[in-house]
C-alpha cells in the first residue's frame, strides 16, 4: 500500500512536467484544506491526497463542500494511476478548447 507522501510527491511531479504551478497549501488559522493547488491556462485544480482507500476526514469534507459551493471541484487522489487519468483529461480538454488559453484575464 502507497503512502499518502508517495502518492503526493509522484502526481505533483507528474504535473508539474506537465506544465502545471503547483503550490502546498496552508489556510492561516483554518484546517482542512486540500493538499496542493494546481494551476494551469486559467484552471485552478484543488487536489487531496490519501492513501488508498482511505476518505477525507469530516473537516475536509467541510472545507470541500465550501470549494464546491464556490464552483471548484476537489479531486481526492489515493492513487498515481487515477492522477494520471486525471491529467489526461485535462490534457484533452486543452486540446480540445484551444481557444480558452487566449481567453483575456480580467483584472476588476
Amino acid at each position: 500500500m502507497s503512502r499518502e507522501s508517495y502518492i503526493q510527491e509522484e502526481c505533483c511531479t507528474i504535473a508539474e512536467k506537465q506544465g502545471w504551478l503547483v503550490r502546498a497549501t496552508i489556510y492561516a488559522g483554518r484546517k482542512g484544506c486540500p493538499d496542493r493547488h494546481m494551476y494551469r491556462k486559467g484552471v485552478f485544480l484543488p487536489v487531496e491526497f490519501k492513501k488508498r482507500g482511505e476518505e477525507p476526514n469530516g473537516l475536509q469534507r467541510k472545507e470541500h463542500g465550501y470549494l464546491n459551493e464556490a464552483g471548484f471541484f476537489v479531486h481526492v487522489i489515493d492513487n498515481v494511476e487515477d492522477f494520471k487519468n486525471l491529467m489526461w483529461k485535462y490534457e484533452t480538454w486543452f486540446a480540445n478548447n484551444p481557444s480558452y488559453q487566449n481567453q483575456p484575464k480580467v483584472r476588476l
